[in-house]
């Protein structure tokens, strides 16, 4: 099977943060910032599951 490259996206992993409509409704403004530790320990997780199936799929990170 062809390797397959796709950044995975940071952003489309705040939405489901478990606090992200709290953050949103303290303060619009930082609900992002205060998300970002968590979706980026996220991406850091799917991308290392990407990695370990050798042969499947190869993951880049997006920035």
């Amino acid at each position: 099977m062809a390797s397959l490259k796709a950044p995975v996206d940071r952003d489309a992993y705040k939405s489901v943060h478990p606090y992200c409509t709290a953050f949103l409704a303290d303060n619009v403004r930082t609900a992002g910032v205060r998300v970002r530790p968590g979706a980026h320990r996220w991406v850091a997780d799917v991308e290392t599951g990407v990695r370990v199936r050798e042969g499947r799929y190869d993951s880049t990170r997006s920035r």
